[in-house]
């Protein structure tokens, strides 16, 4: 899980690649980064006001990617 914490931060902005180290030595897990808030990005050395704001837009397409993944998936079960 702690891979996926790591791909998903990087994926949302170059400048990201900076932060990784600092959640991982935070041990921020998939579940906690879906819920971070702007002080838990500031714990996470995440300072800069306009990284932590892509940080949370980011995080918030990636939350409604996930909800919609399984919307459509408790969907496609009840088809047959």
């Amino acid at each position: 899980m702690v891979m996926s914490v790591c791909v998903a931060i990087l994926g949302l902005e170059e400048f990201c690649e900076q932060y990784v180290k600092h959640f991982l030595a935070q041990g921020v897990t998939g579940k906690q980064l879906l819920c971070l808030s702007h002080s838990d990005l500031e714990k996470c050395s995440v300072t800069k006001v306009g990284h932590q704001e892509t940080i949370m837009e980011g995080l918030e397409c990636l939350i409604h990617l996930v909800s919609d993944f399984f919307l459509y998936q408790d969907k496609t079960e009840n088809v047959f």
